[in-house]
């Protein structure tokens, strides 16, 4: 329960960030619609970013949590193998969450009249 809960509190942290960035990125978003790019090419220029960051701080993670588990669990007197396909699972749910509350948003921001946001700034 505890880590749904973390996990959509992570969620909810990646979305807030990706409505602060998107709405910074409007004009850049219009004048990108204006010069000719698609709705889809605008979208993945923004979610491109985060979704980067989140492979980083997988491929930083991954290594650091099997090293401390490892030495928390060393000392239990019953031990089994820890699964490769739990991390897997992990890093692709994780992909996953960040990708689907990123482009919902850009998508929206994408998808605006670019006259608008230009005439506003």
């Amino acid at each position: 329960m505890f880590m749904l809960i973390s996990v959509m509190i992570s969620a909810l942290g990646m979305f807030a960030m990706s409505v602060y960035y998107s709405e910074q990125q409007r004009r850049q978003i219009a004048l990108r619609k204006v010069m000719g790019a698609t709705v889809m090419d605008a979208a993945w220029t923004l979610s491109r970013r985060f979704l980067v960051m989140s492979v980083v701080a997988i491929v930083l993670a991954t290594p650091l949590s099997i090293k401390v588990m490892r030495h928390y669990l060393q000392d239990f007197y019953n031990q089994i193998d820890f699964p490769w396909w739990v991390l897997v699972a992990t890093a692709l749910f994780t992909i996953i969450i960040a990708f689907a509350s990123v482009i919902s948003r850009t998508l929206k921001v994408a998808k605006q009249n670019p006259i608008e946001s230009i005439k506003t700034e």
